[in-house]
Formats: C-alpha cells, sequence, structure tokens
C-alpha cells in the first residue's frame, strides 16, 4: 500500500479532535492497518501537520496533534514564502546584474576620466590661468598618487615574486571580476539546499558513528545553530526517510534509533569530528590579495573624486561631455558601491557575532556531553562560553541559551546556592548508553 492511501486512511480513520493524542495501537485499532504501516503513517502526519510527540504517564508513546488534521498556518507561510522568494529572486537579479557590469562600469570610468584629464592637462580645451592651475593640482595629484602609485606597487610586487607565484599573478588577473565582485558583494555563499544537505550530511555521519542511535543534544552539537523543535523536527523527517524508529526510556525521554545506519566498529565521533571550518569566521574580501583590495578600493575612488569634480565645475568638460554620463551616473554609482560595502561591513559582523554564539553553545554541549556532574553554576557555564567563544556573555543571554538547551533553576536549599540542570538531556544521554552498550555487549 503506497505512502498516501496510507495517510488517507489514517486520516480518516481516527476519531481525532483538536489537541487530541493517539497511541500507535489505537490509531492501528480504527485504521485496521499494520503495526509498521500505522507507525510510519503517524510519522510523517506527525510532520505534515506539526504534531508532537509526548509521554504518557505509563511510558507509552503518544502522538498529539494540537491543530487536528488541518494546516492553519497554511495562509501566513504561504505569505512569507512568497516573500522569500521574491527577496532571493531580487537578490539573485541584483548579483547577476553586478557580475556583469561593475568590473566594467569601473574600468570603463576610469580609463575614460584618465583619458579625458590628460587631455585636459595638456592644455588642449581652452581656460583662464586660475583655473587651468586648479585643474592641474587636482589632476596631477589623482594621476600621481593613485594611478602611478598603485602600478609602482604591482610592478614591485611582481618583480619580487617568484616565476610560479608571477604566473600566478597572470593567471588571477584573468579573473579580475570576480575579485571586484568579492571586494564589493562578498566571497560566494553556500545556498540553502546545499546547507540543508550539508547538515543532514552531518547527523547521519553523527548516527553511523554512535552506532545507530542518537539524541537531541548530539544532533544539536553536529549543528548548534539548531534550536530544540527544528532538531526534533529534522530527526523525525530522517526517521521516515531511512525508516528509523522512536525509542522511549523510562523517564519519558526520547532517542532515535537507525537500524539501517548502524556501524560495526564504534568511534567517538563527537571527540574526532572536525568542526574548524564551520567555527572559522569567512575572510571579508574572500581570496583577493591585499594589493588587489586597494587597487579596487582606489579605482572606485578615483571614480568617485573626478566624478564629483566635474559635478562641481563642469565647465573644465567639453561640452560635448556635459551630462549624466560623466556626472551623476558615475557619481551615483561609485557612491553606491562604497555604501553596499559598508552595508556588507556591518552584516559580516552579525555573522561573526553568529560564529561566537555557535563555539559557546557548542563549549555547553561538549560540557553536559562529557561531563558526569549533574548540576553546573552559572559561573561555570559562563566560563565555559568565554573560553570558547572569547567573548563574555550577558546574564540575558546566558538564561535565554540555557533555556534553549532546556535547563532548568535549581537551588540549594542548604547552601543558598543556585545551580542549572539539564535532566531532560541526562536521562537521554543515560539511556543512549545503556543500548549502545547492549549493541556491543
Amino acid at each position: 500500500m503506497n505512502k498516501n492511501k496510507i495517510n488517507l486512511i489514517l486520516k480518516l480513520s481516527i476519531p481525532i479532535s483538536q489537541k487530541s493524542t493517539v497511541s500507535i495501537e489505537d490509531a492501528s485499532f480504527y485504521s485496521g492497518l499494520s503495526f509498521y504501516e500505522t507507525e510510519h503513517g503517524l510519522y510523517r502526519l506527525l510532520q505534515e501537520y506539526r504534531g508532537n510527540l509526548i509521554v504518557s504517564p505509563e511510558g507509552n508513546l503518544l502522538f498529539e496533534f494540537p491543530h487536528g488534521f488541518k494546516k492553519p498556518w497554511l495562509k501566513i507561510t504561504y505569505i512569507n514564502t512568497l516573500f522569500n522568494k521574491f527577496k532571493k529572486l531580487s537578490f539573485f537579479l541584483a548579483q547577476l546584474l553586478f557580475k556583469a557590469w561593475i568590473s566594467i562600469v569601473i574600468i570603463f570610468y576610469f580609463l575614460s576620466f584618465m583619458i579625458i584629464l590628460l587631455i585636459l592637462n595638456k592644455g588642449n580645451r581652452p581656460s583662464n590661468e586660475n583655473s587651468k592651475t586648479d585643474n592641474s593640482l587636482f589632476f596631477h595629484f589623482i594621476h600621481d598618487i593613485i594611478f602611478w602609485d598603485l602600478r609602482f606597487r604591482f610592478l614591485s610586487n611582481s618583480n619580487q615574486n617568484n616565476k610560479n607565484q608571477s604566473n600566478k599573478i597572470i593567471k588571477n588577473s584573468t579573473i579580475f571580476y570576480e575579485k571586484v565582485n568579492n571586494f564589493f558583494l562578498g566571497p560566494p555563499t553556500v545556498s540553502d539546499s546545499e546547507n540543508s544537505l550539508m547538515l543532514k550530511k552531518n547527523i547521519l555521519k553523527a548516527i553511523k558513528e554512535k552506532n545507530g542511535y542518537i539524541g537531541i543534544l548530539e544532533t544539536i552539537y553536529a549543528s548548534p545553530l539548531l534550536s530544540i523543535q527544528n532538531a526534533e523536527k529534522l530527526l523525525l523527517s530522517l526517521v521516515i526517510e531511512h525508516q528509523g524508529h522512536i525509542k522511549v526510556g523510562k523517564l519519558g525521554e526520547i532517542i532515535y534509533f537507525f537500524p539501517h545506519l548502524k556501524k560495526t566498529t564504534y568511534t567517538n565521533f563527537f571527540a574526532t569530528q572536525n568542526l574548524k571550518s564551520s567555527l572559522n569566521a569567512p575572510a571579508f574580501f574572500g581570496n583577493n590579495e591585499t594589493n588587489v583590495n586597494i587597487l579596487i578600493f582606489f579605482l572606485n575612488l578615483f571614480n568617485l573624486i573626478t566624478s564629483l569634480k566635474f559635478l562641481l565645475h563642469p565647465s573644465t568638460l567639453h561640452p560635448l561631455l556635459q551630462n549624466i554620463m560623466f556626472t551623476w551616473i558615475p557619481f551615483i554609482f561609485s557612491s553606491a558601491l562604497f555604501a553596499f560595502l559598508t552595508v556588507r561591513y556591518f552584516i559580516y559582523k552579525n555573522k561573526i557575532k553568529e560564529i561566537h554564539i555557535k563555539r559557546g553553545r557548542l563549549s555547553l554541549i561538549s560540557l553536559i556531553l562529557n561531563n558526569s556532574i549533574a548540576r553546573y553554576t552559572e559561573d561555570t557555564l559562563r566560563k565555559t562560553w568565554k573560553k570558547a567563544s572569547g567573548h563574555d556573555i550577558s546574564d540575558k543571554n546566558l538564561v535565554s541559551e540555557i533555556n534553549q538547551l532546556g535547563g532548568e533553576f535549581e537551588l540549594d536549599a542548604a547552601t543558598g546556592q543556585y545551580f542549572y540542570k539539564f535532566k531532560k538531556f541526562e536521562n537521554e544521554i543515560r539511556l543512549l548508553k545503556i543500548k549502545r552498550n547492549e549493541n556491543f555487549s
């Protein structure tokens, strides 16, 4: 029987109402389906209708559907989806436009302005003596300081390099537009679909290394920016895709078992996993050389200053050139590039902040996973965070991080000292150890 038919039978046969719960046994009884078909059908419905997994006081696994078999969130989700698609399309078109034109426009105006400046400085255009003197000073300043100085830097750098490095520079010069894009737009980023695939691969690798068993905390360790809710959703989708099972312990703890992803030899995945690539700050200008960045900066600065000069003193231009083509357009374009660079800098700072959060959160999870202590003081958690991220964390943010990891506040009546406990994950870790030991005993 196909999956869609199983889902339909379950929806029609289960007498479910708002916030109702059902067990696998009851659903199998109502629908007449086999236990296996019912179990995996309920997993799919749980994912489709945003249900929850709960454990009854008797220790039975229950499927809760707060909205029944309805989807009241679809309207909001649809609007958000349209907005996100529009945003991605706009960004894609902007990237495409910039990729093709930034380098061309910058070089076009640089060469055009240089030709105009050379002609004007040779005195081909009549003007009064004062104007000529002012123009001569301005043009010589731009010409000598920006152009020749930068050219000298490049020639000096090339002479100092060996033959292989010189060949590399020649090779890189053929992709100059990419370096311009790296400077203003930033290095290429990984798409959402690629990020999602990499996340799944990391978690599947964790499951494999952990002999088919995994918990919520270990899943978050594989991707520290995941919330508990999103980790549960992701594991539920993996249960469906890889024929996994959900196990419930005596204390209501839930773990996930994937019999087809078991490994014959146990290795400590979390002790050997290399997370450096995801915890290092990306380069602001990508793999651009410093001298290339200086060149790009001064090329755009040259266009900005020269176009501003022509805006303020249009009489220095030939009548045929006194139009927006050589005044407003290059001025607005060059200004916009610098403005975009400024905005990108603040976005970059947020990314760095996100990496610090990821490092700090990873350290807290590692502390819980590898430490047998049942409770932690705020000072211990704060020091652990600072050691990993290199930055202090405010009281508000620390409490927020503890809450996201399911931490509970506890006061020691004897000493008056308060602690944080992570009972849910302690029970989860305990059950995972028992199950893994059973498989290797």
